[in-house]
């Protein structure tokens, strides 16, 4: 921890930068005894005081606020303030916390709107957000709104986790202990808490990571399943076909492909901004001739950037259905869209040989270690276009009989055993 002394100002106390990764800066105003502007590393600004009551040698701390609502000549006031009770003999800390039920700051609803404005919706992806936001609503504010955030305590959180494991399962239990550990991790930074209640408390249930993959049969048996949905406007499979092909021919996430817009996609490729990315980089995916033609076939709608929006007004929802329609068509069942996700990565190195770093790139997985990420900034174009040529030739190789001899994909006629989904 970074211990500076110097004359404060407004300006320089906005200038100063997040700390190293892992630690605070402290930095101390030499102006006012004790007052020290405390940085985390992820930028988070709040005062602190360092005193002593009289008649104690031991040094003591006390949060004043963050920098956000109390400003730098306030905080000096407020700790001038409290030398004053300290050299008087009366603990500023003891006062101070006596009021804090009072202050709306501290209690656990409005720390929880701070955790969602500062950290969710600013450094989360969309679906992140819906997934954190949601327990917290729904579950935590409901039973602590009211509370001080210091006095929450490892027994409240297990009982929370106790009861989500009964009424909605285990899994969902630990999703909730996740976002539940993060908001008291966020807490820390801001000096709300001297430590987290969450620390080291056990998940609901042991989850093992999934190792299902699709064998080359079920990859073709879903990839001909998908163009026999009938979607909301017509039945050739959209919206759910063409997205479905596109999870297999590009190895993407769900919830990438189907926030595709037609802005991201220059000629033959796609960038997936950093703010759909749950990586927080912009990801190049070229696209094959097979997903190029694809996405030529997707009807475009006037004044609607989104390729799978029916309504026009937001992304595609309704999945669940549409999986339910692909087991029944294909006979494929026990799988996930993750799944195709993990298939194409494991085809490409089993099956065509392709070096591991180059499918990694292809999917959008972080480089290693923070020096690769920060300044290895070469993209891999050609390689990643190179591994999902030959990707979409493989997929095409699975039933030469729908291919026509250019290697496009064959019209296919008036479809039969056709699944309506309704939107």
């Amino acid at each position: 921890m970074a211990k500076v002394k110097k004359a404060l100002t407004e300006a320089a106390v906005k200038r100063f930068r997040p700390a190293p990764p892992g630690q605070r800066d402290e930095h101390y105003d030499r102006l006012t005894p004790g007052l020290a502007l405390r940085v985390t590393d992820k930028g988070a600004k709040s005062w602190a005081l360092m005193y002593r009551v009289r008649g104690d040698k031991k040094a003591r701390r006390m949060t004043l606020g963050s920098y956000d609502v109390l400003s730098l000549s306030e905080a000096r006031e407020q700790a001038r303030a409290a030398l004053l009770q300290a050299k008087s003999g009366s603990d500023p800390k003891i006062v101070h916390e006596g009021t804090k039920d009072a202050q709306a700051t501290d209690t656990f609803e409005r720390a929880a709107k701070l955790f969602i404005a500062e950290h969710i919706e600013k450094k989360l992806g969309k679906r992140t957000q819906v997934e954190y936001i949601r327990p917290i609503e729904q579950v935590f504010i409901p039973r602590w709104g009211n509370r001080a955030v210091q006095d929450i305590t490892r027994n409240d959180i297990r009982g929370i986790r106790d009861d989500i494991a009964k009424k909605r399962g285990p899994v969902a239990a630990n999703r909730a202990l996740a976002v539940i550990s993060k908001f008291f991790n966020f807490c820390l930074d801001e000096n709300m808490i001297e430590a987290s209640p969450a620390v080291r408390i056990a998940h609901a249930v042991k989850e093992e990571p999934r190792e299902r993959t699709l064998s080359d049969k079920e990859l073709a048996a879903i990839w001909y399943a998908a163009g026999r949905i009938a979607g909301a406007n017509d039945r050739t499979g959209y919206p759910y076909g063409p997205l479905i092909r596109l999870l297999i021919l590009t190895g993407q996430r769900r919830s990438e492909v189907g926030g595709m817009c037609w802005s991201e996609i220059d000629e033959c490729i796609w960038t997936i901004p950093r703010d759909r990315m749950k990586t927080k980089r912009s990801h190049a995916v070229p696209l094959s001739p097979l997903a190029l033609k694809i996405i030529t076939d997707v009807p475009r709608q006037i004044d609607v950037d989104l390729l799978f929006s029916p309504t026009g007004r937001a992304p595609l929802s309704g999945y669940a259905r549409a999986k339910i329609a692909l087991d029944k068509l294909s006979g494929v069942s026990d799988w996930t869209f993750h799944d195709i996700r993990r298939s194409v990565v494991t085809g490409m190195r089993r099956d065509l040989k392709i070096d591991r770093a180059i499918v990694g790139a292809v999917v959008g997985h972080t480089a290693p270690g923070i020096t690769a990420q920060v300044y290895d900034q070469y993209d891999q174009l050609d390689e990643k276009r190179g591994a999902l040529n030959a990707w979409a030739r493989k997929i095409g190789a699975l039933d030469a009989s729908a291919w026509g001899p250019a290697g496009d994909v064959t019209v296919m006629g008036p479809a039969t055993n056709v699944v309506q989904i309704k939107q």
